[in-house]
């Protein structure tokens, strides 16, 4: 049995029990790659359980329509659409010639009025 754990650990199977070896291997490789997804599973849905890092402030009443705070009450889900107030200029993507630059410079726009406008 030693001798067969060791040809398995130096991967120098014995001729007699080569086949046991590889057997021995595969599953092996089998258990350790299934553990390993159960952890990632586990891990992922704790870090989703979690919630916001740090304290949070509450909305104010004023910014957020009272059904969206009917509907999430007790952590609900709901759908909604978040319009914000200060809104990116794109009239500059009617000026640009192709589909690509147009689409580069909403993404880019959006993206900038993005970094300086939410919080970390």
């Amino acid at each position: 049995m030693l001798a067969d754990f060791a040809c398995f650990l130096a991967y120098q199977p014995r001729l007699e029990s080569c086949y046991n070896c590889d057997m021995k291997r595969s599953i092996l490789l089998t258990v350790l790659t299934s553990l390993s997804l159960i952890a990632a599973v586990v891990s992922i849905s704790q870090a989703s359980s979690i919630g916001p890092i740090g304290p949070t402030e509450p909305p104010s009443p004023n910014k957020i329509a009272g059904w969206v705070i009917d509907q999430t009450s007790g952590g609900a889900p709901t759908e909604f659409l978040v319009v914000m107030a200060d809104q990116a200029d794109l009239s500059g993507a009617d000026k640009l010639p192709t589909k690509a630059e147009k689409g580069r410079f909403v993404y880019d726009t959006l993206w900038t009025k993005a970094q300086s406008t939410q919080k970390r």
